[in-house]
């Protein structure tokens, strides 16, 4: 108690010699505790909005993706390519992971594990099946943003898609997706 005093009372003495903030000197005193009770309550009050604007500050603030982070991913993404064309499959799901913790708008990456979930989808086709959607589409939308890799790209997933809901059996949003695919020119992996 005597510690916290001593300190409270040095940066009284700090603020009134910078002219800053000023504090009352009953507020100090052990008797005030009606007044720091007050204070309490009025900070604990503030406590979510100050959480939540701090928070959003963070998130606003962030550095995002670095051309670092880009390259990093992609090295991961060959990486992984090379994996997968070595047959091993669990080397390639981790590294198409770390590429994407580097850069999640790696476009190559989603698909390339939307086409891995999908060809390994009899381990787990409910879970694969809803995966390798998730990742052909999350591709897509890169695709029309701002980050386009390349213009197959958006074909090639289109492509995975369509074949996914051949799968599925439900041949209705197969040909949708299909005939997206074909409609591309230079799309040369359709399969219609």
């Amino acid at each position: 108690m005597r510690r916290q005093h001593c300190v409270s009372t040095q940066l009284t003495a700090a603020a009134r010699e910078s002219g800053g903030l000023r504090l009352r000197e009953d507020s100090m005193d052990p008797e005030s505790s009606t007044l720091r009770a007050r204070r309490r309550q009025t900070l604990a009050s503030f406590r979510p909005q100050l959480l939540g604007c701090f928070l959003a500050l963070c998130c606003s603030c962030g550095v995002g993706v670095t051309s670092d982070d880009v390259d990093r991913s992609m090295k991961q993404y060959e990486l992984a390519v090379g994996l997968q064309q070595e047959g091993n499959r669990p080397g390639a799901f981790k590294t198409l992971y770390k590429a994407l913790e580097y850069d999640p708008d790696n476009a190559k990456a989603h698909l390339l594990l939307g086409h891995l979930f999908l060809l390994n989808r009899q381990d787990n086709p409910e879970r694969y099946d809803r995966e390798a959607a998730a990742h052909f589409k999350r591709a897509m939308q890169i695709q029309s943003g701002a980050r386009a890799a390349e213009d197959t790209l958006t074909s090639q997933a289109k492509n995975g898609l369509g074949v996914l809901h051949i799968h599925q059996g439900r041949l209705g949003e197969a040909v949708k997706e299909l005939d997206g695919a074909v409609s591309d020119l230079f799309n040369r992996d359709a399969y219609m």
